[in-house]
């Protein structure tokens, strides 16, 4: 593991990870086939087609990136999982925004069948006296936390709204930018229109990315 992480440790090790060795991260159709979908038990175990099952697409993330971050047990010892799950939160989030705009309100929305006895809605969360189904509440996006909206490309320019993101344009998705590992000459890598220069005015100014 390089980066901020790399020395790292665990209750199971140092951080191991193993990128992109099998499974894969989620696509622009993938989204947009779970948002295609209207009902809770439509994008969730076991009732969900694979295409349409979050939680499907969400494992691939886990296993893609790997080690540590691909087994139950050790998974919450990733840094890296914090941040998956903050985005799956999010992108549940906006699945049921859209279910609201068809007259259905998510906070109902429970599956009658739900495969694992763990999910059944009346037991217990294991955080104090929360159930299972408290879990699809409006309370907690109405006072613990908001989503932004996912950010998209802005017309006539080659970024997202984001001094950490770039467009492509050729899928029309917004990217991550990875800098070089070069403290004195930090480089934007990516295709050669999408590195601008004020990216080496602002690494210099900030050495976290060096």
């Amino acid at each position: 593991v390089t980066g901020p992480f790399r020395r790292f440790t665990t209750p199971y090790g140092p951080l191991r990870r193993d990128i992109g060795a099998d499974r894969r991260l989620m696509s622009k159709t993938d989204l947009e086939n779970v948002f295609s979908r209207r009902w809770m038990w439509e994008i969730s175990n076991p009732s969900a087609e694979d295409r349409y099952n979050l939680e499907l697409l969400h494992n691939h993330v886990h296993v893609w990136i790997g080690e540590q971050m691909s087994r139950i047990e050790s998974s919450s010892y990733d840094p890296a999982f914090f941040s998956h799950h903050a985005f799956v939160d999010c992108l549940w989030e906006e699945f049921r925004q859209r279910q609201r705009q068809h007259g259905i309100n998510p906070g109902r929305d429970y599956p009658r069948i739900v495969g694992d006895q763990g999910h059944q809605p009346l037991v217990s969360m294991g955080l104090g006296r929360l159930l299972v189904v408290d879990g699809i509440n409006d309370i907690f996006t109405q006072r613990i936390y908001s989503c932004q909206r996912r950010p998209e490309c802005v017309p006539g320019t080659n970024h997202c709204g984001s001094p950490y993101i770039r467009c492509n344009w050729s899928t029309r998705t917004c990217l991550p930018l990875i800098m070089s590992n070069r403290p004195n000459n930090p480089v934007a890598q990516g295709p050669a229109q999408q590195q601008v220069p004020w990216w080496a005015r602002l690494m210099q100014r900030n050495g976290l990315f060096g």
